[in-house]
């Protein structure tokens, strides 16, 4: 629940920058890093249903214990994988690399 509060603080306030503040929507709409940024956020929202529907079927198990199957382990992995790649394409992209 907190993490998706977050995704949304953080998808609110890019939008916030994009449309709103900062430098004009025109430098954001031709770069092709920003188009990956979003992609890759997506990504990670579609990606995250899978362990977040696990972990509640889990809660609603009230084990003490839980055997986590490798396959969540390593959609997790993949997530945050992508989520350090993310902060990343903003630095290039706050630098001017995607402009055409």
């Amino acid at each position: 629940m907190v993490y998706g509060s977050f995704a949304l603080f953080v998808l609110a306030m890019g939008l916030t920058l994009w449309l709103w503040v900062g430098k004009p929507s025109s430098f954001y709409n031709t770069n092709w890093i920003l188009h990956l940024k979003v992609s890759l956020f997506v990504l990670v929202g579609i990606i995250s249903v899978v362990p977040t529907l696990f972990f509640i079927k889990q809660r609603d198990l009230q084990a003490e214990l839980i055997d986590v199957p490798k396959r969540i382990i390593t959609i997790v992995r993949i997530e945050l994988c992508i989520l350090v790649v993310i902060p990343l394409l903003a630095v290039l992209m706050d630098h001017g690399v995607g402009l055409s």
